[in-house]
């Protein structure tokens, strides 16, 4: 699938999909109204790219070899993907803080609430309305979280946020112990890389098919970007040039651009094997 054919499906999604001019001027104007700047700008920023999302992924394990970055093998099959993004989400629950109370500023960690909850939403193709099978609650609860972002909605999120821990426990999950350190968000966005990389190394092989049989590739590596930061421009500490290709990938998404997106995935998968 070419760009023009990419744009044609987002055109036919505009029932779906928030308008984004639409979505930014309001995002500006309750930046105005609140006292918790921080966290609304830090959303209007992340919600430029979660609106454009509609795509698909491989599925499968995925081990890079040789580097820091990738110390073990991440499982990185549906359910390994689905068992890490509950994970990821856990301790912002346990931790009790609502989302109006999330701060982050743009450019400093990548390790935030927000790159959380869009990381777990990508990683299980809610980006692409994706409704993983015996798993309808946690995907429209990941689509909630996408909704907060676009919606800079505190409230939103909080709701979101409940829905999907609650179906994480009532599924199980996670029924692992998956690292999500800082050290390891690198590891698994650099197994989910090498596994998509692998599937969809050029413009061609990227189908893009909307709706609840869709491939998620596109949702699962908007998941990569964030996982490395790149919804509020934040940056691994010990791997910058990751997170600045994160960010590459991330406006790839953002702007249609195919080309684009397959150059940041092979870029990313050469310096996750060199780390």
């Amino acid at each position: 699938m070419n760009t023009t054919d990419l744009k044609q499906v987002l055109n036919n999604r505009a029932d779906d999909l928030p308008d984004l001019g639409a979505v930014r001027a309001d995002a500006l104007r309750r930046l105005t109204a609140r006292t918790r700047r921080r966290t609304t700008r830090t959303l209007i920023a992340a919600a430029a790219a979660v609106v454009v999302l509609v795509g698909g992924a491989a599925l499968g394990v995925s081990i890079i070899r040789g580097g820091s970055a990738q110390p073990a093998s991440p499982d990185v099959s549906q359910a390994g993907r689905l068992d890490y993004a509950c994970a990821l989400v856990q301790p912002i629950s346990n931790d009790d803080e609502r989302a109006g109370t999330w701060t982050a500023t743009l450019g400093a960690a990548a390790d935030t609430p927000i790159n959380r909850v869009i990381a777990a939403a990508g990683l299980i193709g809610a980006a692409s309305g994706v409704h993983v099978p015996g798993y309808h609650d946690l995907s429209q609860a990941g689509a909630g979280l996408l909704r907060g972002v676009v919606q800079a909605d505190p409230a939103q999120l909080d709701r979101a946020l409940d829905e999907f821990t609650t179906a994480c426990t009532d599924h199980g999950l996670p029924n692992t112990q998956p690292d999500v350190s800082s050290a390891g968000q690198v590891a698994y966005a650099c197994a989910v890389t090498q596994d998509l990389h692998s599937s969809h190394s050029t413009a061609d092989s990227w189908r893009i098919t909307p709706g609840q049989n869709a491939d998620p590739a596109l949702s699962e590596a908007s998941g990569v970007a964030a996982l490395l930061g790149a919804p509020t421009s934040g940056t691994v500490p010990g791997h910058t040039e990751l997170s600045e290709t994160a960010a590459n990938l991330y406006q790839a998404i953002n702007q249609a651009r195919l080309d684009g997106l397959v150059d940041s995935l092979a870029t990313l998968a050469r310096q996750c094997a060199e780390s």
